[in-house]
């Protein structure tokens, strides 16, 4: 398995975890990026 290929997988998982996170937030919760 190369590196950089596993490394780019987890980078991608990562961000679109990230972005699920503050799309959720946001319809969720109106103001729950002003809390930060």
């Amino acid at each position: 398995m190369q590196p950089s290929r596993t490394q780019f997988i987890y980078s991608e998982l990562f961000f679109n975890r990230q972005k699920e996170l503050a799309v959720s937030e946001l319809s969720g919760n109106g103001a729950g990026i002003l809390s930060y």
